[in-house]
Parts: C-alpha cells; sequence; structure tokens
C-alpha cells in the first residue's frame, strides 16, 4: 500500500525575546534524491516553503514526505526559518519528519534524529565529510571539524604583506568652496602621522569639481613647518600638478611622526561654487 504525506503542525517559532516569527515561513530541502514504494522518485533539488501563521506556528494543510518512508535510509531535510521579512531567524538545522497523519514540528531537537540506521561499514568516514547527515553535526565530533577551520586564522600571516611599504598609497581630501573659505590661512590636515614611521609623498594633485572655479587660490603641501609642493589656481584651471621639492631630513624637518597638511592662502576670486579634491600620492618607510 503506497505512503501518505504527513500533514506538519505546530513549532511557535520565536526569539528570545519571546517575539513570534509571525508569518515567518521555514525553507526545507531534502538531504538527497531518493525514493517512496508505490509513489515514485523524491527529487531533493527543490527547496519547500512552509508557511507560518500569526503565532509563529505552521498553517494547517502543508505536507511532506516523512524520511522513514523514503529509501535509502537515512534521509532529513536542511530546515532554515525566516522571518516574515526574510531574516534567517532558526537553523539551518538537520531535522527528520516521521511519517503519519501529522507531525508537530515543535517536537524538534536541533540536529538531532529521530529514525537513523547508521551502516556499520560507512559509519567512520561519513563522520568527517558531515555527508552523511545529522550524525556528524550532532555529534561532537562534526562541530571540532568547523574548528579546524579556524586553523585557516594562520592567513593573518599576511599580515606580513604590509611590509610591502615601498607600495604607493593615496591619501585623499575633498573640501566644499565654502570650507575652502573657512580655511583661508589655516593648515588643513590630508594624511595623519604614523608612530616611528616616515612619510615621503610622491606627487599631490588637485581637481576641481564642476561650478565656478578659482582665480588666485594657492596651496601648499607642508609637513614639519617645510613646504614641499605647491599648487596655483588661476583662470579657473581645472587640474593643476607640481612635482615636489626636496628637503634635508634633520632633527629640525624629520617626517618621523608627522603629519601632512595643505595651507590654504590666497585670494578666492569669481565667488567660486567648486568642490576640490585632493590626492597625495605616497610611500612608507
Amino acid at each position: 500500500m503506497p505512503s501518505n504525506k504527513t500533514m506538519l503542525t505546530g513549532g511557535h517559532f520565536q526569539d528570545a525575546e519571546g517575539n513570534v516569527l509571525a508569518s515567518g515561513y521555514l525553507k526545507m530541502v531534502l538531504s538527497s534524491d531518493g525514493g517512496i514504494s508505490g509513489v515514485g522518485m523524491i527529487c531533493a533539488g527543490i527547496t519547500i516553503t512552509i508557511n507560518l501563521d500569526a503565532n509563529g506556528s505552521v498553517i494547517a494543510g502543508q505536507y511532506v514526505w516523512g524520511n522513514d518512508v523514503i529509501t535509502p535510509v537515512n534521509s532529513y531535510y536542511t530546515v532554515t526559518g525566516y522571518t516574515a521579512a526574510g531574516q534567517p531567524a532558526w537553523g539551518p538545522n538537520l531535522q527528520q519528519v516521521i511519517s503519519g497523519a501529522t507531525f508537530d514540528v515543535g517536537t524538534w531537537v536541533p540536529n538531532t534524529a529521530i529514525s537513523w540506521t547508521p551502516p556499520a561499514t560507512l559509519q567512520g568516514p561519513a563522520g568527517p565529510t558531515g555527508a552523511q547527515g545529522p550524525q556528524g553535526i550532532a555529534g561532537p565530533a562534526g562541530s571540532a571539524g568547523t574548528n579546524g577551520t579556524n586553523g585557516t586564522n594562520g592567513t593573518n600571516g599576511t599580515n606580513g604583506t604590509n611590509g610591502t611599504n615601498g607600495a604607493v598609497l593615496t591619501a585623499t581630501l575633498t573640501m566644499t568652496a565654502a570650507q575652502i573659505y573657512a580655511a583661508d590661512s589655516t593648515y588643513v590636515p590630508i594624511l595623519a602621522g604614523i608612530a616611528a614611521t616616515r612619510i615621503f609623498p610622491i606627487a599631490l594633485l588637485g581637481v576641481v569639481g564642476s561650478g565656478t572655479g578659482y582665480t588666485t587660490l594657492q596651496v601648499l603641501l607642508n609637513c614639519h613647518s617645510a613646504n614641499y609642493a605647491t599648487i596655483n589656481y588661476s583662470s579657473n584651471d581645472v587640474q593643476t600638478f607640481t612635482p615636489l621639492a626636496s628637503a634635508a631630513i634633520t632633527s629640525t624637518y624629520d617626517l618621523t611622526d608627522q603629519a601632512w597638511v595643505l595651507y590654504m592662502g590666497g585670494t578666492k576670486s569669481l565667488t567660486p561654487t567648486a568642490s576640490i579634491t585632493w590626492t597625495l600620492l605616497y610611500v612608507l618607510a
């Protein structure tokens, strides 16, 4: 006599504060393809959606096949509970449904098998892969396997790539016309100092945004009381590039721990509205 599907009931899913998964849903995926005597083949590649009511319980009239009538044995469902907004809230957990008129999902114990026949010759090797199902995940051996992935923390050793201080880095500062006006005759930081490290600029680039530009604005690149580059905006230049000057690294002008700043000077005429973005190219030593 062919088997019948089982209607799911109950659940009353809720969060740790007691807020039920009102109008949420469950997603159930069968562990592997199987067959049911007198029925046919059951496809595992199709995800089943089980809708929940206002109390977080299964709405009546929703059916699935019990795992105990599916061959081969030891099948299970991967079940994930979601809020009405689609936020994962429960699982994913490996669960089984036992055939009958109804099955109360509120009796589930996460990742615990209900009907299981461990193959004597395959039980050992199946555990590490977890492919054999709830056994590996429910037992401490399965969870310990995920701890092994913590060994990938060793990749933090790639922090050693920070040794590529010779790589060209960039620092960017964007100011509106109002901010530039307000900063007249002051120093504005573009790159903070780094402890026990010298910052060596390579080039400074200033790009004017859309809007009314500048005719007599001068911007100086300064570090530790020394000027290293000048950008002059005249005739509404869109973009101006000036190579950096050099200065002896003495106790007076040592770049160690020092920030790099832009000095705003000159007359900003034509009532400019354009912003300016400065990009500083530099290396560390």
